[in-house]
């Protein structure tokens, strides 16, 4: 009974401190897919119904670069891809979210950072081979994609970089450790 009571006294207790808490709204749930919407209607009006096959091929792009990219980035940090990254397709994020509960916000505003440059460069560098419309379609997006971590980021941008951050499909938090 006593050894019990010593290994209950000699454990870790993790105890966070909830810094700000940023709910998603409804408006900007329904904003996001909006946007995507909006901007197949207006490529469809202004380049024709050929246009969907490159939009096609520019989206299993993205999400090919974005996976790629990940993986990369992970493979540098010596890090497992499943362990530490997986793949969300639920509102408000489309994408890469980090796979454990609590993330450090400096990590996840590195990936953030190397993921936003890679595929820009990357679709940047393709433009001159690749059609018009497919390059074009691939830098929009990837923005698209990448726009609900931007405004987490931004809305995020006084934090340091010590605090922990928990993604949840209502909320995001952030914790002080």
């Amino acid at each position: 009974m006593q050894d019990r009571t010593q290994e209950g006294k000699e454990s870790t207790i993790y105890q966070y401190q909830l810094i700000r808490r940023i709910r998603h709204s409804l408006f900007f749930t329904g904003l996001y897919p909006a946007l995507l919407v909006t901007y197949i209607f207006y490529s469809i009006l202004t380049h024709g119904w050929n246009n969907i096959i490159w939009l096609g091929i520019s989206a299993g792009s993205v999400l090919l670069v974005h996976s790629i990219g990940i993986y990369l980035l992970c493979w540098r940090n010596g890090e497992r891809l499943r362990g530490c990254w997986k793949f969300q397709f639920q509102l408000p994020r489309f994408g890469w979210v980090p796979a454990t509960s609590y993330t450090r916000l400096d990590r996840f505003r590195h990936m953030f950072v190397q993921l936003f440059w890679l595929g820009l460069f990357l679709f940047a560098a393709l433009s001159p081979w690749a059609a018009h419309h497919a390059a074009m379609h691939g830098v929009v997006l990837h923005l698209w994609v990448l726009l609900p971590q931007l405004t987490l980021l931004l809305r995020c941008l006084r934090q340091p970089g010590s605090y922990l951050i928990r993604f949840g499909i209502r909320e995001t938090s952030i914790y002080k450790q």
